[in-house]
Parts: C-alpha cells; sequence; structure tokens
C-alpha cells in the first residue's frame, strides 16, 4: 500500500487528518512517519496478512500494559483497522541511536526489567513454543539454519548443536510469566543527554522469560563494541541468574538469529563473533 493512501485510511477511521511526511530508514519491516491534524508526529506500519494482524494487535496490548503498569519508557502504540489492514501507530519519539550502550542505560533497563516481572495474564508455552521451534528447525523469514550452515563447518555444527538441544529442553524449562519486547538491542534504544529516552519497535512484544530479552541486549551490546566493563556488568548481571537449559536456549536463539541475518545480509564476517560467544556463554 502507498502511504498516502494509508494516510487516507487511517483519517477516515481516526476523524483525525493524518499526513505522510517520509519514510524512515533502517529496520526490516517497514516504517513511516505521519502526522496528525494536532502536529503529533507518528511512527507507522501497516500489514495485510491474518497471522501479521493477530500477532501485531498482541504486541501492541503488549506494550501499552508496559507502558501503563511497568511505567516502561514506551511510546504509546495503537491500532487502527481500515480496508482489510491493520495499521500500527506508535507515538514518535525524539532521540539518538548508537551502537553502543552506556552504563546508565544498560542500569535503567535492568530496573525496568524488574517492574515488568511476573505481569503476563495468559500463562501460555507459546514463548517456549516458539523459541524452541527457532532452535529444531529454524524460523519464518529468520532464524533460519540452511544459511548458518552452508556458512562453514563451523557454522555446521553450531546447527547441529542447537538442534540437538532443542529436543533435550521441555517447553516447561523456559518461564513465560514477564512481559517482553523480544528484540531488545542497541539499535531500538533511543536515548539524549539524560539518559534512555524511549524503547521501539515493538513489533515482536509477547509474553515470556524477561531474562531472554536481558540475553538478547547482552550479546547485541558486546557485538556493538560497549565499553568492556558495561559489558562484564551486564553479562554478570544476567547470565548469572540463569540455569544452565534457560542460558543455553537463550544464548542458542540469538547467537543464530545474529548470526543468521549476517549471512543473509552479506555481513558474513560477523558471523564468528556470534559462534564465538556461543561457544564461551552457552
Amino acid at each position: 500500500m502507498q502511504p498516502h493512501r494509508a494516510a487516507e485510511l487511517i483519517s477516515f477511521a481516526t476523524g483525525t487528518s493524518f499526513r505522510f511526511e517520509r519514510t524512515l530508514v533502517g529496520g526490516e519491516t517497514g516504517a513511516n512517519l505521519f502526522s496528525d491534524g494536532g502536529g503529533v508526529r507518528w511512527v507507522v506500519k501497516w500489514v495485510d496478512h491474518p497471522g501479521s494482524i493477530q500477532r501485531r494487535r498482541a504486541a501492541v496490548e503488549v506494550s501499552e500494559r508496559l507502558r501503563v503498569e511497568a511505567a516502561w519508557p514506551t511510546p504509546h502504540r495503537f491500532c487502527v483497522t481500515g480496508d482489510g489492514w491493520l495499521f500500527v501507530l506508535q507515538r514518535f519519539v525524539p532521540g539518538d541511536v548508537h551502537e553502543t550502550v552506556s552504563a546508565a542505560v544498560v542500569d535503567e533497563l535492568l530496573e525496568a526489567h524488574n517492574r515488568r516481572r511476573g505481569l503476563a495474564v495468559a500463562g501460555s508455552s507459546g514463548f517456549a513454543d516458539h523459541l524452541l521451534e527457532t532452535l529444531a528447525v529454524g524460523g519464518t523469514s529468520y532464524c533460519l539454519h540452511a544459511p548458518m550452515r552452508a556458512h562453514s563447518g563451523r557454522g555446521a555444527r553450531f546447527i547441529d548443536r542447537i538442534e540437538e538441544l532443542a529436543g533435550s529442553i521441555r517447553p516447561g524449562d523456559l518461564p513465560s510469566g514477564d512481559l517482553i519486547h523480544w528484540d531488545l538491542h542497541p539499535g531500538n534504544l533511543v536515548v539524549d543527554r539524560s539518559g534512555l529516552v524511549a524503547v521501539i519497535d515493538w513489533d515482536h512484544a509477547k509474553e515470556g522469560d524477561g531474562l531472554a530479552d536481558l540475553v538478547c541486549l547482552a550479546m547485541s551490546a558486546r557485538g556493538a563494541g560497549t565499553d568492556a566493563a558495561v559489558q562484564e556488568h551486564l553479562r554478570a548481571a544476567v547470565i548469572a541468574p540463569l540455569d544452565e537449559l534457560r542460558s543455553a536456549a537463550y544464548v542458542g536463539h540469538y547467537a543464530l538469529r545474529f548470526g543468521d541475518w549476517a549471512v543473509r545480509h552479506g555481513r558474513a564476517d560477523e558471523v564468528e563473533q556470534w559462534l564465538d560467544l556461543a561457544d564461551a556463554w552457552m
């Protein structure tokens, strides 16, 4: 759908005039900047696949609960429907995005982590089932096994390892009592000189284990070249509380996620760093 048509549908559904400003760079799923009649700016995405619509609605519910109930720095988000499409609007937050993470931002996120513990309500095994599926056979459009297996002998051995690992873990071994972002890396943290301004890109938020989020942050911060002392502080705070199975499952999942992405986006030189982390942390 063209952005100007999206603006028409959103305007009709909300009774407020929306105007397309520009397409935003970065990200995998595409995002556009709109402004409403009051001058408020919104980051807008849209989908029409039934499965994607269901997941995006659920993710908005999770992010809004985190914002309201756990005081997370999460921009207000809401859904609009029109002509078979779901539009997700996220309040635009000015600030900067860095590849590295500061000690102050890490401490803010660790504190925020404690506020979202135990907020899940469904009590389903969806998070565990999904994560174990990525280890056993790969995900849909991400966490693919074939690119890593074809990359190198070491990549193939890693895939063998996580496939075997998946068979040794039951869904009940992975708790799902928290509300999680599911992609908590430095590129989704908006900061300014005062510290953390917002956590953005909540497309895949769900109920799950909050420590899985922090494993994502710890691994991606290490890959981004964050200060060594901050890296070790984050690793100690995240990896130490995990039992052996959860540590292996979460580290294995994110090593696969980051490694597969690197191979398929022409950044094969990064794969070794993810395999090094898998060897050290699993």
